[in-house]
C-alpha cells in the first residue's frame, strides 16, 4: 500500500522540478539578454550585471525548493 502512494508522489516531485528548472533557465536567458543589451546599449556597470544574475541564477534553486516543499506537503 504504501508504493502505491510514494511512487505518483516521487514521480509528481520530479516532474515539477523539471517544469521548474526549465522555467528557472528561461527566467537566467532573458536576464542575461537584457543584461546584455543594457550593457552595450547605456554602458551599465559590469559589476551590477553580474550581481542580476547571480540573483536569477538563485531563482533556479528557489523555485526548485519550493516545489519540492510543496509536493511533500501534499502528499504526506
Amino acid at each position: 500500500m504504501n508504493q502505491i502512494c510514494y511512487m505518483p508522489g516521487i514521480l509528481i516531485n520530479r516532474w515539477l522540478a523539471v517544469r521548474l528548472e526549465f522555467v528557472g533557465t528561461c527566467i537566467i536567458f532573458f536576464v542575461s539578454v537584457l543584461a546584455l543589451v543594457a550593457l552595450i546599449t547605456t554602458g551599465v556597470d559590469a559589476a551590477l550585471v553580474g550581481l542580476v544574475l547571480s540573483y536569477a541564477l538563485n531563482t533556479t534553486s528557489a523555485l526548485v525548493r519550493f516545489g519540492r516543499s510543496v509536493v511533500s506537503d501534499l502528499v504526506r
